[in-house]
């Protein structure tokens, strides 16, 4: 059965971040093949998942648009259960005090995750329960508080590292995937679908 064009186009942005993932982690800061089906598969999922949602905003067609959500859906749910996995100080230490105890930027970022896959769920429901309307706009403004709190989530988890030169150095040159990922929350909400819809 021939895949549909989104879902291609899900797979091929999977298989590029799977790629990068491997490129910056495993082979540049030589972070154990022991980590790759958890810690980097993580990774992909979370902007797969993200890809979903932005396609799901700018795509035209309300089938297209719920191909790309659902897909979207399905990566992220993926992703927190791997997060809920690997949330520990020996993979992140760096969210954790020394009493053991989340850092101020590290509830920041789980408090906006959680949010964000709050507003996933609603639309979701909002989807199910309009299935037969011919509206394009699920439920207004929806998606792009998820893309914002998304972003928040990134920002919180990520950024500190994107200043540090150190960890640019040590990745030699290349970006964090938060920072990829935070770059494509921000054109998700940027951007607009070319139909003439709100979201």
């Amino acid at each position: 059965m021939p895949l549909l064009r989104e879902q291609r186009l899900l797979l091929t942005v999977g298989l590029a971040v799977l790629a990068y993932a491997v490129l910056r982690y495993h082979v540049v800061k030589s972070v154990p093949w022991e980590h790759f089906p958890l810690y980097t598969t993580n990774k992909v999922f979370a902007v797969v998942g993200l890809a979903g949602l932005v396609g799901s905003r700018l795509a035209t067609g309300r089938e297209r648009r719920q191909r790309y959500g659902f897909a979207g859906l399905w990566c992220t749910t993926v992703h927190v259960l791997m997060s809920l996995l690997l949330m520990t100080p020996n993979y992140f230490g760096k969210f954790y005090s020394k009493s053991g105890q989340f850092i101020w930027q590290a509830e920041l970022s789980m408090a906006a995750g959680v949010l964000g896959e709050g507003f996933l769920l609603w639309l979701l429901i909002a989807t199910l329960k309009t299935e037969t309307q011919k509206q394009t706009s699920l439920v207004p403004c929806l998606a792009r508080w998820t893309l914002l709190a998304t972003a928040l989530h990134l920002v919180f988890m990520g950024g500190a590292g994107w200043l540090n030169r150190d960890d640019w150095t040590a990745a030699k040159g290349l970006p964090a995937i938060t920072l990829l990922a935070f770059g494509l929350a921000l054109a998700g909400m940027a951007l607009k679908p070319r139909a003439a819809a709100t979201d």
